[in-house]
């Protein structure tokens, strides 16, 4: 898939193809308009792509939907999904990155603990530690806490470019 572009704002929408499709509301009140809807496809839950379409106007009729999802996604809309349980199928390791000043310590370790509801075979929870200055290390359960001295986000998101501790 190319780099999304993003013109304006984007309307973002988790789509299952195994339900009746609908019109898609993109309309927006008292704010710019929505240039482009970014769209998750799932069959029962499980991804299948993603789908951008520009708009021209405040829906996407159903038809023009299953039209855009069925173009977009190829053989992916036919097949039944790759990801099952009972298939065997292996699925990449993943890292949930979760940047973070320890504002809030409680809601973080309530994320974290709700991620380790994800039903993935192989991943790991990484929070990185941005906080200004020399803060004292710090322990999320359930986490691999690193730390990223320099602030931001993008900073703290690609920690694992700059040192290699994160896989």
């Amino acid at each position: 898939m190319n780099a999304m572009k993003m013109p304006g704002p984007v309307r973002v929408a988790v789509i299952d193809v195994t339900d009746p499709l609908s019109d898609l509301d993109c309309a927006r009140t008292d704010q710019p308009p929505y240039a482009d809807a970014f769209i998750l496809a799932c069959r029962s839950g499980c991804p299948l792509g993603i789908v951008e379409i520009p708009l021209h106007g405040t829906r996407i009729t159903a038809a023009e939907l299953e039209h855009e999802l069925r173009r977009q996604l190829g053989e992916a809309w036919s097949r039944q999904s790759s990801y099952s349980h009972s298939s065997g199928a292996k699925l990449a390791r993943a890292s949930v990155v979760v940047p973070s000043i320890f504002a809030r310590p409680t809601q973080l370790q309530r994320c974290v603990e709700r991620l380790a509801e994800l039903d993935h075979p192989d991943y790991e929870v990484i929070v990185v530690d941005n906080r200004p200055g020399n803060a004292p290390p710090a322990d999320i359960e359930g986490a691999r806490v690193v730390r990223e001295p320099h602030p931001g986000i993008s900073a703290a998101r690609n920690r694992d470019r700059r040192d290699h501790r994160i896989h």
